[in-house]
């Protein structure tokens, strides 16, 4: 199954990209603080992998503890051709996981892929989690039942023994009356053991649950930070504690969905407006991939460890995909005739006296 060699290696690279964002400092907005008093976020580019993936389509990344990477591919559109794929360091393809369908070992509509040990989680929209070892092994399959929902994202905290899955638990009887968002599964049985987070009320209230789709990360400390595609607001739970926090997404650039008010409008709605994709942690930042209306690229908003938004409107270098084991951020791009990942790391520049 592997593809003919000769494509292009990992190049390192030092550069910085020509776009930065002002960090912004609590109230600097009201106090009339000057960007030149602020320092500068922007990113750098640490290297560029060219990938034998002459087709398709790339989701999402995870790298693999000992190189290498596993790539999710979720082409909707032409489903039958939907992968869980093993790349080398050097982009060269090594082997797919299960395949397309319903059976033992396959998935159908792939939704999220996650890493525990050499364990690799793969996640579809019937409920599954499907278990591979790094060979391609199939080594069972965790329905998600009692409670069923439809899952949209996996986060793993292998130090604490927990994974987690973004999905719609409705609190009553309809989705569209709110739902619980984040559900945590021990690692070691794959036992559920409770869920946290309620949909935005003004999600339910303005009519766009209908666009719900939670993508979670965890940080170093074990809590599990959320976004929900029609919310401007990054969620942060702490498990333990059961603490949950709230704080806005901001943007001069996009606003998310409103109110929808005739359903038969839901397709023209859903075009003009933004969602926000991705949650990702670099730790001490959080980087939330905002999706810009008809599909015209994304925006990185960026948040520090306390939760303020210091930076805006970050313009990236491709669809934000995934994070690296050394803490960059993965940005995958088209080239024309394939694809190609590449890493930056977030930078901060003091401010110019």
């Amino acid at each position: 199954m592997d593809t003919p060699e000769g494509k292009k290696s990992v190049t390192a690279l030092a550069v910085v990209l020509a776009v930065a964002v002002t960090l912004l400092t609590p109230n600097a907005s009201a106090a009339g603080a000057s960007t030149s008093e602020a320092p500068t976020i922007g990113l750098k580019l640490v290297r560029r992998i060219v990938l034998a993936k002459p087709k398709g389509r790339i989701d999402q990344v995870v790298p693999l503890p000992k190189g290498g990477f596993v790539l999710r591919d979720s082409d909707f559109d032409q489903e039958r051709f939907q992968a869980v794929e093993v790349y080398a360091a050097t982009g060269r393809r090594l082997r797919q996981l299960g395949r397309f369908g319903q059976g033992p070992g396959s998935y159908y509509r792939l939704r999220a892929i996650g890493l525990s040990g050499g364990t690799i989680l793969v996640a579809d929209v019937v409920g599954r989690v499907t278990l591979f070892s790094e060979q391609g092994a199939f080594l069972g399959t965790k329905l998600v039942q009692n409670p069923g929902y439809q899952i949209d994202s996996i986060a793993v905290d292998e130090e604490r023994g927990f994974f987690y899955l973004g999905g719609c638990l409705p609190t009553g009887i309809y989705v569209d009356r709110g739902c619980r968002l984040v559900h945590q599964y021990r690692l070691k049985d794959k036992r559920y053991r409770r869920s946290f987070l309620k949909s935005d009320p003004e999600t339910i209230s303005n009519g766009t649950t209908r666009w719900s789709d939670i993508n979670i990360d965890t940080d170093p400390q074990g809590r599990v930070v959320a976004v929900d595609a029609p919310s401007f607001k990054l969620l942060r739970i702490d498990p333990l504690s059961g603490s949950e926090e709230v704080f806005p997404i901001r943007s001069q650039k996009v606003k998310p969905l409103d109110t929808l008010v005739e359903p038969n409008d839901a397709k023209r709605h859903y075009n003009r407006s933004a969602l926000v994709e991705r949650v990702i942690v670099v730790a001490p930042w959080v980087v939330v991939a905002v999706r810009r209306p008809k599909d015209a690229g994304f925006l990185l908003q960026i948040f520090d460890d306390q939760g303020r938004q210091v930076g805006i409107d970050l313009d990236p270098p491709g669809k934000l995909v995934g994070k690296s084991s050394a803490g960059g951020l993965l940005f995958a791009s088209s080239t024309g005739t394939g694809w190609e990942i590449a890493e930056f790391s977030l930078v901060s520049t003091p401010p110019v006296p």
